[in-house]
């Protein structure tokens, strides 16, 4: 029992320094381009609900939003891999709109925004084995927010701050393949996206009066990413999908070991995704 309430308190101890020791920073998470299978599921009014990971953008405007002034020449861009959700109505057996759930931080309960999707089966429209094209699109809206007390480097100190970053992503691409009649799918898509950031740090008058309120404007700044896949879905009512993914990244301005050349970077990744029609 002893032992049992020791671990539980140093888990508790790393929890709390890495929660205190990242709460000062301002990132959001942006959506890498979408990638989706070339085939629908081909019957009008029918739905399809899936569930995945793939990579996603870090964009941090700053290790601490609370020191006076915040430093900001110093962005950094990073990656990482995240669940998201997505759900699929299908209009016509060739046209599909759809939501997808973005990514968040543990403020806003691991949900970080919503997006709007639509793809169009322009070739194999149906269920029946052959060639299936795709192309499709989707705009990308979320948002994070934290806020603390000021680290008091500049003034008395103690007084609350907010900060907030919002992104907008727009997202198109094309994917090929071809469908055995065993139902396995194999393809390969690219994908392009436009990924727009910006933000907003505020500081509170000080509680003595002393240091004055501030606000401070981040600068918009503008991303684009590309994205080429090969990838597979093996069933039919229920489909694992898997794909390996190159992603080429180019975020101006930024200074972070993962980005060489100005702003640019590559690497690759891996995407797992469960869907049901």
């Amino acid at each position: 029992m002893k032992k049992n309430i020791s671990l539980l308190k140093v888990i508790f101890f790393c929890s709390a320094v890495v929660v205190l020791g990242n709460c000062g920073s301002l990132e959001i998470n942006v959506p890498d381009p979408m990638i989706e299978s070339p085939d629908l599921v081909g019957k009008e009014g029918s739905f399809e609900f899936g569930l995945g990971s793939e990579d996603s953008t870090i964009y941090k405007y700053t290790n601490d939003a609370s020191s006076r002034p915040p430093v900001l020449t110093n962005p950094e861009v990073s990656h990482q891999s995240n669940l998201y959700g997505r759900g699929g109505y299908s209009l016509f057996d060739w046209l599909e709109i759809g939501v997808r759930l973005l990514p968040g931080d543990v403020n806003q309960f691991f949900l970080g925004g919503l997006g709007a999707t639509a793809r169009a089966q322009l070739i194999g429209v149906g269920p029946s084995s052959g060639i299936k094209f795709a192309i499709y699109g989707g705009a990308l809206r979320n948002s994070t927010s934290t806020s603390g007390t000021q680290n008091g480097n500049f003034g008395p100190g103690g007084y609350n701050w907010r900060s907030s970053a919002k992104a907008l992503t727009l997202t198109t691409g094309a994917s090929l393949g071809y469908k055995f009649e065993s139902d396995v799918l194999c393809f390969i898509a690219a994908s392009y996206a436009d990924q727009n950031v910006s933000g907003q740090i505020d500081h509170d008058l000080s509680s003595n009066g002393t240091s004055p309120a501030a606000s401070y404007t981040l600068t918009d700044v503008r991303g684009n990413t590309r994205t080429a896949a090969v990838g597979a879905r093996f069933g039919k009512t229920v489909q694992l999908g898997v794909e390996a993914r190159a992603i080429h990244r180019s975020w101006p301005g930024t200074s972070n070991p993962e980005i060489h050349g100005g702003g640019e970077s590559t690497e690759g990744a891996y995407s797992f995704s469960l869907n049901f029609r």
